[in-house]
């Protein structure tokens, strides 16, 4: 649903509407029902409002619920008019043209009568005593005096009228018989797609007048018979007046062929519409096109026009009508059909969203099964080969470079260590477990340096593994495609701490330079090396210089067979490393396909819990709402 036209530049929230209707002076009784109304509607809106609700597009949507708050305030807005009569139909119909005719104005005068749309404002016609004038009601509730000709322009389409997008209603006044109790509403007219605007316009003021007057032209299907539904539905009395076709003759006479069409038109109705003019409205003939030009020819219109049989007994009608109805009762009534009309809306509302609430265990079980069928039949080992066979040159490189890594850092640790002024070492001569300790010790934290977070290691690890995921996404994404299941993007799998046999190899390293450290240490001692103690310090003091060659000969030799050594036994590790890295990849893609499902079956079990306890909160606020229209019916 939509709003007034003259409202679609003026919308109004909740909050805003609360404000509007406590300034207003409003009896107790709309105003306690506008009250009433607000709360829950301010939460059935805030669950709405809820990402995943929006899909559903649950009725009823905030602006039919602001409508309807709109709606009781132009009731107030309306009620204060006299009793008022609407002239419906749709485009081309000839409304204009019979209220043109019905009260005689002149052609300057006139309302806006075209082949093609006109009237594009609700035009309405009150008894002033005098002079002709007119007025436009704007949006705002404020008079504008006008012109009646500059009024005219409001109306008419062709013309681009100033102010014309705030006027919400034209109003003429003339002094007429027509209008002595009852105001006429000339509407748009409407019917056809792309008159939507105006058909929505004219059944929203079905809720503001007293009596519906349905004008008929030409065609035999008129649209406009949803107007005669909504006015049956709304208990407002109906009169139909068909605005026959034809055009003045010499001897101003209605000619057989015009009547016979006009009778087959009426006859056609009578067999499509059944139910609408078997309830026997009153009906009126008025050849409006033949009444206008008789009288810009100055010609006394005949009776057979049907003019003059209108004019008498639509008055009639008009106070027959306003004795059924006191003007209380005439508001209570418009209030009882905004509050029939949302009440049946949130019934079918509630229809809504129960039958969404009643899917949630249906939609939970199959998303159960849909993640356990996945389990059991979508296998990792479908990818597994083709990951190893793409992983495994990749791990060879990275083992590989660990390895050159590993050894380097050893082999500085050699040079560092195997030397002849290196005169601490012989404090250890005798003390073989302290020179292996003080050796593991300095070869892991000054040289492998792997105690540190995020050490050199873990690095070169990480960036291996990152290299690994582009593979395995790849792969995964193949894997994914054929399920439903999202894949988790981020490359967490690598977390776990890295495992490989460095810290073995530095142990077996440090082990044998301890054994190649105390061998030299012998040697030299042999050919002579005196050993003084300055306090806690040891200096080696060579006291013969014939033995200093032969010392630096062993070191350098026993410092290149350590070198060797480490290399061999490194080597010996490759293939230790390259298993590792292999199972490290291959074991974490079971967990990480595995993790995914339940993961994503868990996160969908969670939202559909938490819209089932949100359709439970919008049923309560519906539940609310129509107890506040029932009370408000009783």
């Amino acid at each position: 649903m939509v709003y007034f036209s003259h409202m679609l530049h003026r919308r109004f929230t909740l909050s805003e509407t609360s404000k509007r209707y406590k300034m207003m002076s409003m009896d107790s009784f709309i105003e306690r029902l506008l009250e009433d109304l607000h709360e829950p509607m301010q939460n059935l809106q805030r669950i709405q409002g809820h990402e995943q609700f929006k899909p559903f597009k649950l009725p009823p949507d905030k602006q039919t619920q602001e409508h309807w708050i709109e709606r009781l305030i132009l009731q107030h807005d309306y009620a204060d008019f006299r009793f008022t009569a609407i002239l419906l139909g749709e485009a081309n119909s000839g409304k204009s043209t019979v209220l043109n005719a019905l009260f005689g104005l002149s052609k300057p005068f006139r309302l806006p009568i075209n082949y093609s749309i006109t009237t594009v404002k609700p035009t309405r016609l009150s008894y002033k005593h005098g002079e002709q004038v007119a007025a436009c009601l704007l949006t705002n509730n404020r008079w504008l005096d006008q012109p009646w000709l500059q009024a005219l322009r409001v109306v008419d389409l062709a013309q681009d009228a100033k102010y014309a997008h705030d006027v919400r209603e034209v109003r003429l006044l003339l002094e007429h018989p027509l209008l002595g109790d009852a105001d006429i509403v000339d509407m748009p007219g409407s019917g056809t797609t792309e008159l939507l605007e105006y058909t929505i316009d004219t059944l929203d003021y079905l809720d503001l007048v007293d009596i519906v007057i349905w004008v008929i032209g030409l065609d035999t299907s008129p649209r406009g018979v949803e107007y005669a539904e909504a006015a049956i539905d709304r208990g407002l009395p109906v009169v139909i007046v068909f605005n026959a076709w034809g055009a003045l003759n010499a001897d101003d006479t209605i000619t057989s062929k015009e009547m016979e069409a006009h009778e087959n038109l009426k006859k056609d109705l009578y067999q499509k519409y059944q139910d609408i003019f078997g309830r026997r409205f009153p009906e009126f003939t008025i050849w409006g096109k033949k009444c206008l030009q008789a009288q810009e020819e100055g010609k006394e219109i005949p009776t057979a026009y049907g003019l003059a049989a209108f004019q008498i007994a639509f008055p009639a009608f008009v106070k027959e009508q306003r004795q059924l109805r006191s003007a209380n009762e005439r508001k209570l009534a418009m209030v009882a059909a905004i509050v029939q009309r949302a009440s049946s809306e949130l019934v079918n509302s509630k229809r809504s969203w129960q039958s969404k609430r009643n899917q949630v265990p249906e939609e939970k079980e199959a998303i159960e099964r849909k993640y356990q069928l996945l389990r059991e039949k979508l296998q990792v080992t479908d990818i597994a080969g083709t990951v190893r066979r793409k992983i495994q040159p990749m791990a060879e490189r990275f083992a590989d470079s660990l390895l050159n890594d590993v050894e380097q850092r050893i082999a500085r640790f050699i040079d560092d260590t195997i030397k002849p002024l290196n005169m601490s070492l012989l404090r250890y001569v005798t003390n073989r477990d302290g020179l292996d300790k003080e050796l593991r010790q300095k070869l892991n934290d000054e040289y492998l340096q792997l105690q540190e977070a995020n050490n050199w290691l873990e690095k070169k690890g990480e960036a291996f593994y990152l290299e690994c995921w582009d593979v395995v996404e790849a792969e995964w994404r193949k894997l994914f495609d054929r399920t439903s299941v999202q894949r988790s993007y981020n490359p967490s799998w690598f977390d776990e701490e890295i495992r490989t046999p460095v810290e073995d190899i530095a142990a077996s390293t440090s082990q044998a330079l301890n054994t190649f450290i105390i061998t030299i240490l012998g040697v030299a001692v042999g050919v002579g090396v005196v050993a003084i103690t300055p306090g806690p310090n040891l200096l080696m003091v060579p006291v013969g210089l014939a033995g200093a060659p032969f010392i630096y000969v062993a070191f350098r030799h026993y410092k290149n067979q350590a070198k060797e050594t480490v290399h061999t036994n490194l080597h010996n590790q490759q293939e230790k490393i390259l298993t590792t890295l292999m199972i490290v990849i291959m074991n974490r893609l079971y967990p990480l396909f595995y993790n995914d499902v339940d993961q994503q079956m868990t996160d969908e079990l969670c939202r559909l819990s938490e819209q089932e306890e949100a359709l439970g909160q919008g049923l309560k606020e519906i539940d609310q709402l129509m107890q506040v229209l029932q009370k408000a019916r009783r």
